[in-house]
């Protein structure tokens, strides 16, 4: 990427507070011409709001509720290009008419749905939509145009209007490949998905972007074959970075800092913990935050093999109701017996605490454990 700054320095402003902007200098963007057309999308210049058509969508159910923001998922039919197509359907009392006025009425929040809009276009038109999910378009449906789909959705107001972000259908989140096996043979079933997480990963780091929400919920299936698409980049941003971002469980550890940090290295401890989770079968901890987590406490003291050798769990799991996961049976054994020393080598470097000594994609990708 021709940068000033070299291959990988990549910053924009039309999406980011001013805290985010720490560092650059207005007139250095004007330099960068990634950097300029990421800026135009997140600006909103990429995409059009278009009226909802009726005739052309057909609803077929509601996937999955957001309750954060009053919002759901609904998997509809596009009979226009005769195809099924998935929408993310949020009140515009939430979303508001623009990024702008979302960001002056949401100042601290972190995932923005027109940030998440403007970055999945940008990405598909870069790297097409073998990674990514293809944007179908930006809709504004008043609320009478869903109906039909049923109960669930969150109560509304009379008169309340919705954005839709319609995408194409890519199937369900790696957690449905994971309620399907059980421990032992996992590792090499999960291989070539670990492959992947790595590959896309290094795919939309080199757009400049740090997808800053990555987990099992955020990486679909969209073949048989197990190709992946990875979704919901509300929290996405540049290089550089501030604040919380994604689930607590997937955090790297350096975002509780008060200071500024590397977004693509606490990517990548985001796909150490998601292969940690793919593999084991359940997560490594619930969070990374200081003084939280006796798990993730230990791990951070002793180091990962202390923490494998000490951690007991039951050998399948599944999913409740509330899509956590928890186990089947009593049976238990140490983790260590189900981990290869192979993938204890990988998940050492990707979850090193300090994000200096961090694995890089590079090396995660050339690592033994691809070749055993």
């Amino acid at each position: 990427l021709p940068s000033p700054w070299g291959p990988e320095r990549f910053v924009y402003t039309g999406c980011m507070r001013s805290d985010e902007r720490s560092g650059y200098e207005e007139g250095e963007l004007s330099d960068c011409s990634l950097a300029g057309k990421l800026q135009r999308a997140l600006d909103g210049r990429a995409v059009q709001v278009q009226p909802w058509d009726p005739t052309r969508f057909r609803p077929r159910q509601v996937l999955q509720l957001a309750p954060r923001n009053r919002g759901h998922v609904e998997l509809l039919e596009d009979l226009q290009s005769q195809r099924l197509v998935v929408a993310k359907v949020m009140p515009i009392s939430w979303t508001r008419t623009s990024h702008i006025e979302f960001v002056a009425a949401h100042p601290a929040e972190t995932e923005m749905p027109w940030r998440d809009v403007c970055v999945t276009r940008y990405l598909s038109e870069e790297l097409g939509n073998l990674h990514v999910c293809e944007l179908v378009g930006l809709f504004r449906r008043p609320l009478a145009g869903s109906e039909g789909l049923g109960c669930g959705r969150a109560r509304e107001e009379p008169g309340a209007e919705h954005l839709c972000m319609v995408m194409s259908h890519a199937g369900n989140d790696l957690f449905s490949w994971l309620g399907r096996t059980t421990a032992r043979g996992r590792e090499e079933s999960a291989r070539p998905m670990a492959l992947q997480i790595f590959k896309i990963t290094q795919k939309i780091h080199s757009c400049g972007v740090g997808h800053g929400d990555l987990s099992l919920e955020n990486m679909l299936l969209a073949s048989e074959e197990g190709a992946l698409r990875f979704i919901d980049f509300g929290a996405a941003t540049g290089r550089l970075a501030r604040g919380l971002r994604g689930k607590s469980t997937f955090r790297a550890p350096e975002m509780y800092a008060s200071s500024s940090y590397d977004a693509f290295l606490a990517d990548i401890f985001s796909t150490g913990v998601a292969i940690f989770t793919l593999i084991v079968g359940n997560y490594p901890w619930k969070s990374t935050s200081p003084h939280s987590c006796q798990l993730f406490g230990y791990f951070k003291e002793h180091g990962l093999m202390a923490y494998l050798a000490r951690r007991r769990f039951g050998r399948t799991c599944a999913l409740d109701a509330g899509r956590r996961i928890r186990t089947r049976s009593q049976e238990v054994l140490p983790l260590s017996s189900v981990i290869s020393p192979q993938l204890s080598s990988l998940l050492t470097g990707l979850l090193q605490v300090d994000p200096a000594s961090r694995m890089s994609l590079q090396d995660a990708l050339g690592h033994e454990w691809f070749h055993i």
